[in-house]
C-alpha cells in the first residue's frame, strides 16, 4: 500500500478566517469545506487519476496560532500509477518546468520544490517518492479553483 502524502492548499485560495472578527470560526469551517467538496471533489478525483495519483481525502486545517500561518484546506493523495504520473510529467514539461523556474530561490528565499522536471522524473523511481508540490498543482491546474469565494459561505 501507498503512503498517504498531505499538501498543504494546492487549490492556491486563501482559506484565512482570520480577518473575519465576527464569524463563527468552526461553522465557518465547516461550511467551506462541505462546499468545496461539494464543488470540486469531483473532479479533483478525475484530474488526479488522469495523473496517476488517487484522492484519499480533503481536510480543514486551522493553525493554533494566526501569526504564523492560516487556515488551508489540504489535500491527501497515493502515488497509484507512476507510469501515469511519468507520463503526465513528459506531456506537461515546458508548463511544470515555468512554474519549477517562477519558484527559484534567491535572495534568502529557500524554494522547498525540485529544480527541473528532469529531477522530478529521476525521483520518480524512489521507495520513498512524494511528487512535488508543483506537479500536483500543475495536475489540477485546469480546475476553475479562483471562482471559490469563501466569503459567501462565512457563518456570523
Amino acid at each position: 500500500m501507498q503512503r498517504e502524502i498531505t499538501y498543504t492548499n494546492p487549490f492556491r485560495i486563501s482559506f484565512n478566517l482570520y480577518p473575519y472578527e465576527v464569524v463563527d470560526y468552526k461553522k465557518s469551517a465547516e461550511k467551506i469545506l462541505k462546499e468545496f467538496r461539494r464543488k470540486y471533489e469531483h473532479k479533483i478525483k478525475k484530474a488526479l487519476m488522469w495523473a496517476g495519483l488517487d484522492f484519499v481525502r480533503m481536510e480543514w486545517y486551522s493553525p493554533k496560532y494566526y501569526n504564523f500561518e492560516g487556515d488551508s484546506i489540504d489535500l491527501v493523495v497515493r502515488v497509484a500509477d507512476r507510469e501515469l504520473l511519468r507520463k503526465h510529467l513528459q506531456e506537461n514539461s515546458a508548463r511544470i518546468q515555468n512554474a519549477l523556474d517562477k519558484n527559484k530561490s534567491y535572495d534568502g528565499y529557500i524554494a522547498l520544490t525540485v529544480k527541473s522536471v528532469e529531477m522530478e522524473l529521476a525521483r520518480l523511481e524512489s521507495e520513498e517518492y512524494r511528487p512535488d508540490t508543483i506537479v500536483v498543482r500543475d495536475v489540477l491546474t485546469h480546475i476553475p479553483f479562483e471562482e471559490f469565494k469563501i466569503q459567501d459561505y462565512l457563518v456570523y
